[in-house]
């Protein structure tokens, strides 16, 4: 039965790439974290952009909505 590798041998393979598997969790971990602060970025980009276009909307809209209601004697 040469087909099946004894466990020790199953146990060393294992083991033998673990260095570099751990260096490239490493990096996943790190690019994750990159990305996780640049969408929090983004968010906070977006939430000051939501704010300032509702800001200015706003603006616009009520005197655009009085001119409507006087149009049309509403």
């Amino acid at each position: 039965m040469g087909d099946i590798p004894d466990v020790g041998e199953m146990e060393g393979d294992v083991e033998m790439g673990t260095t570099d598997d751990d260096a490239e969790l490493d990096e996943m971990k790190k690019r994750l974290k990159e990305i996780e602060e640049e969408a929090a970025t983004l968010r906070e980009m977006q939430a000051k952009v939501e704010k300032e276009m509702g800001a200015v909307q706003g603006q616009f809209f009520i005197p655009f909505l009085d001119f409507v209601q006087k149009a049309f004697n509403i």
